[in-house]
Order: structure tokens, then C-alpha cells, then sequence
């Protein structure tokens, strides 16, 4: 089975007419089709105006998605940050479903598991630093913003 997951921090995002989860499940569902899944062997989640900084298992989605997850599943998720924006979520995240012998593939690094390998797992452990220090950014500009008003 594959389990496709899209995040949108805000329910404007959310709305029709906009890029964001249509988009990431249309890659998503991209890649499904590509090994060969069938309409039926694909389930979506989204959480709609979630914002990144609450862990994955934390969003009502997010949960779910963990929760009915099963051996010899893959997640696919368009980008990182709509999955992770703390690398220590991810990290855990990411072992815990190896353990589990759940694939983890983002789509943004490639359309392998991102713990298929050393290399893979170096990558995803610093795009997730790189995620977290983003999501820290972007709070000192809004705050800086909201300090200017």
C-alpha cells in the first residue's frame, strides 16, 4: 500500500485555486503510478492549516497516518517540510518506521527510502537540521514583523 501525505500550515493554502496539497498529492500519486499502484492501493492524508512545528504524530493526519501504517507500506510525501520541520521528529519518525519495515520516501530527495541507505539517511539527517533552522528563521521574521507593526 502506499500512504501519501500533504501538509498546509494555513486553511487558505488549503483552499481550491491554490498550488499546495493538490499539487503535493498529484507528485505524491506520481510516483505511486510509477511502481505500479493501483487507485485502490493508494491512501491520502492532509492536514489542512497544521503548522509544521507540531510533530507528525501529534496532527490529527499525522496520527492516522502512523497509526494504520503497516509492514511493507511506503509513505510518500512531496517535500520535507510538509512532513518534518523538526529534525529530531524526524529522525525518530524515520527510524521508528524502518523498524516497523515501513518505507519513508520524499519526494524532494529522490524516490528512494530515505534510510535505504548511509548516504540516504546522511542526507535526510541534514535536510532535516536544515528544515528545523528554516522553520526557526521564518518565526524571527514573523516576530521581527509583528515587533515592526
Amino acid at each position: 500500500m502506499i500512504l501519501t501525505y500533504g501538509r498546509v500550515s494555513t486553511e487558505e493554502q488549503a483552499a481550491d485555486g491554490t498550488t499546495s496539497l493538490k499539487v503535493q498529492e498529484r507528485k505524491c500519486r506520481g510516483l505511486a503510478m510509477m511502481r505500479g499502484a493501483g487507485a485502490y492501493d493508494t491512501i491520502t492524508y492532509t492536514d489542512a492549516g497544521v503548522s509544521g512545528s507540531i510533530p507528525l504524530g501529534d496532527r490529527p493526519s499525522g496520527r492516522r497516518l502512523l497509526e494504520e501504517a503497516n509492514a511493507g507500506d511506503t509513505i510518500v510525501v512531496a517535500k520535507l517540510d510538509r512532513i518534518f520541520r523538526s529534525a529530531s521528529d524526524a529522525l525518530v519518525t524515520a527510524e521508528a518506521l524502518a523498524k516497523r519495515k515501513i518505507d519513508l520516501i520524499l519526494l524532494d530527495m529522490g524516490n528512494e527510502p530515505v534510510t535505504s541507505n548511509g548516504v540516504a539517511k546522511l542526507f535526510f539527517t541534514m535536510l532535516s537540521a536544515f528544515a528545523e533552522f528554516e522553520r526557526g528563521r521564518i518565526a524571527e521574521r514573523m516576530a521581527d514583523g509583528r515587533k515592526a507593526k
